[in-house]
């Protein structure tokens, strides 16, 4: 009988987006096969549209199995964090041995949580990651970008991709599971080995045969190994049934092919048939594979399902024109109206933040402001907002152009 594989919970900080999806996209596509873990890590980009968010991430905090922590000064910052996520976090550690996994996101004073400094923090080894004079390091270390602003491919960041896989599935899988699924692969792998020499011998035992048939029996040989050796080890022969075709869709912005969109999870609708949720690669594609022939002429439909999207352009409307299909795409914004008060007045000159500078508005003569943000009906954003010199509010709220926010600084 199959276990289940244990689902985890991503818990990071906004702020932090620039390097956070890139390290659970790059975790995601390590785990994809994982016989341990569940590769569709929980975070919030995962939230319905106009559910009530925090009740949806209380329900998930309360029934994962395993919690990965990407540690940051703005982790730190975060109320919301520390109240509704680490709380739960160290409550279900002290009660039955609940696991969390700290990883050093970006440089901050860890030692200062004395609840988290206790455990042991996945931390980069400079030379193991092409960083020969750093002892230390953050994931953030292994990212660039270019001028405009796309991530810079690097290997050493797979590699920590990877290494921060095997270190999960190590963890959550009990000591004897391991040597008993390590003792089940060596016995199958010697099982078939010793299949293809039994094989090899009784087809190719007469002697005489042998003699006078030498080198074409050697080239033969080895092709037939080989192709054994691909069918039996790896399945990579017929890789697509009879009846099936594979289908990759290909995803960029308006500014062309280096205008990616890689990351996300998007549906692909054939007609009625709707394919399975697969994650956007950094190459900005999605890939399914064993889709009946019968939805070939059927209409492609893209849905993109972490962030609303408008699509302006499609390659080709149905798989029988191609097997690759692009669509070009452009982010859905909102326009946000709003009045700040203080003791219940409206008040001039307070700075509006949402998303940490993703958009900012000062606040006019009547109290209010007006801005856009590359956001959808429903979602929430981190508000702070800056009176006289001092941060007065700090909230999440769920956004929606159909009302206005008032928001009401905290007192001093």
């Amino acid at each position: 009988m199959t276990s289940r594989k244990r689902k985890g919970f991503i818990s990071y900080a906004h702020q932090d987006e620039v390097y956070s999806n890139l390290l659970i996209r790059g975790l995601k596509a390590q785990l994809k096969h994982s016989p341990i873990i569940d590769s569709h890590l929980w975070t919030d980009h995962l939230i319905p549209l106009g559910s009530h968010w925090h009740q949806v991430i209380q329900k998930e905090v309360k029934e994962c199995d395993f919690a990965i922590l990407l540690v940051s000064a703005h982790f730190f910052e975060s109320e919301y964090i520390g109240a509704h996520e680490m709380a739960q976090f160290l409550q279900r550690n002290e009660e039955n041995g609940f696991i969390f996994f700290p990883i050093y996101l970006n440089y901050c004073r860890f030692d200062q949580w004395p609840a988290l400094a206790e455990k042991q923090m996945f931390m980069g080894k400079g030379e193991a990651y092409g960083l020969p004079a750093k002892e230390v390091i953050t994931y953030a270390d292994l990212v660039s970008f270019t001028s405009a602003g796309v991530p810079i491919p690097n290997a050493f960041r797979e590699k920590y991709h990877m290494d921060l896989a095997e270190k999960l599935e190590t963890a959550l899988s009990p000591p004897l599971a391991r040597e008993e699924t390590k003792g089940q692969e060596l016995t199958t792998s010697k099982k078939k080995e010793e299949a293809l020499k039994k094989s090899f011998f009784q087809l190719f035992e007469s002697k005489r045969w042998l003699s006078t048939n030498k080198i074409m029996l050697l080239g033969g040989l080895g092709i037939l190994t080989a192709c054994l050796y691909i069918f039996l080890g790896h399945g990579l022969l017929f890789t697509h049934k009879p009846g099936e075709f594979p289908l990759t869709i290909y995803i960029h912005g308006p500014a062309g092919v280096s205008d990616i969109l890689d990351y996300g999870e998007v549906s692909v609708r054939l007609g009625q048939y709707r394919l399975a949720k697969e994650e956007v690669d950094d190459r900005g594609q999605v890939h399914f594979e064993g889709i009946p022939t019968t939805y070939l002429n059927d209409s492609v439909q893209l849905e993109l399902l972490s962030r609303p999207y408008t699509i302006l352009e499609q390659s080709a409307y149905t798989p029988q024109e191609s097997k690759r299909i692009t669509f070009v795409v452009q982010p859905t914004h909102l326009q946000l109206r709003g009045t700040v008060l203080n003791q219940g007045q409206r008040i001039a000159g307070a700075i509006v933040d949402f998303d940490s500078g993703t958009a900012l508005d000062t606040t006019d003569s009547r109290g209010n402001f007006h801005l856009t943000l590359p956001k959808g009906e429903g979602d929430f954003a981190d508000v702070s907002i800056t009176y006289q010199g001092k941060e007065r509010f700090r909230r999440r709220v769920t956004l929606s152009e159909k009302q206005l926010l008032t928001l009401t600084l905290d007192p001093i």
